[in-house]
């Protein structure tokens, strides 16, 4: 797919329109893939799209998504994944982000270590400090901690 035809996508506000530019299909291949992903990304990057922009958007995400969870069997990180990734974003020291969450840095690196779990107060604790669910944290803790 060329730049002119992404260019063409995103500028196009007509549902119709942006069908017949780039017609949504299951995807089956990666280079099916890796075209829908770049017309989902630019897309989302359009600052007031129309309705049907949103509703093409919409249909195209859930193509990818069901093509990520075939094909890429992309599954909820575990608790010291998710930590290690925030952290990284965040782009600060552990012991920082212990003092600015509240939450001790010996907990968090026991965490990261997969010697301890969070608890809940833990947990809504970090989920404001990040701006992120709570539920984000309780999908990532062990299957026996998650039932409880």
């Amino acid at each position: 797919m060329t730049d002119a035809t992404l260019t063409s996508i995103v500028n196009t506000r007509s549902y119709r329109e942006l069908v017949s530019l780039f017609p949504p299909r299951i995807i089956e291949t990666e280079r099916a893939y890796e075209e829908s992903l770049r017309v989902v990304e630019r897309l989302m990057e359009v600052g007031r799209p129309s309705k049907d922009q949103s509703a093409y958007l919409s249909l195209l995400a859930d193509l990818v998504e069901a093509y990520e969870k075939r094909e890429l069997a992309l599954g909820a990180p575990t608790l010291p994944e998710l930590l290690a990734h925030l952290f990284e974003a965040r782009g600060l020291p552990k012991s920082q982000i212990a003092k600015e969450s509240g939450v001790s840095a010996t907990l968090l690196s026991d965490v990261q270590a997969g010697r301890r779990t969070l608890s809940l107060e833990a947990i809504r604790k970090l989920a404001r400090y990040f701006g992120v669910e709570p539920s984000l944290f309780i999908e990532a803790l062990p299957s026996e901690d998650a039932a409880a």
